[in-house]
């Protein structure tokens, strides 16, 4: 991957009820999971990903000094504390060419 460049655009939806956390995050390198386990004294139990396709317009793709219309990789990450609450929704968009994602299962994983 080349060096330099923004990687991303990446928006972050919280809770009204949890917004000090805001305050935290700018201030942490921690990822914000780990602030909000900390913070609220909740663990994080489950994280739902979806991947898409897109294109970046406008003031994003000027922001990532990318052209208009760039395609892009769209990650979406919904983080749930226990109960089922949606702690946090992080949506990050990708130049088509600066993000790899890779996963990897192990036959435990697959119940194999």
């Amino acid at each position: 991957m080349e060096t330099g460049h923004k990687l991303c655009w990446t928006d972050i939806y919280i809770r009204p009820k949890v917004s000090g956390l805001l305050g935290h995050i700018s201030l942490d390198e921690r990822p914000v999971r780990k602030i909000f386990e900390e913070v609220f004294d909740e663990k994080i139990q489950k994280v739902k990903l979806v991947l898409s396709a897109g294109t970046y317009r406008g003031k994003r793709a000027e922001q990532l000094e990318i052209e208009d219309g760039t395609a892009a990789l769209r990650v979406v990450r919904q983080y749930s504390a226990p109960g089922g609450r949606v702690a946090e929704v992080f949506v990050s968009d990708h130049p088509k060419d600066r993000h790899t994602y890779r996963l990897e299962f192990s036959c435990e994983t697959l119940g194999s």
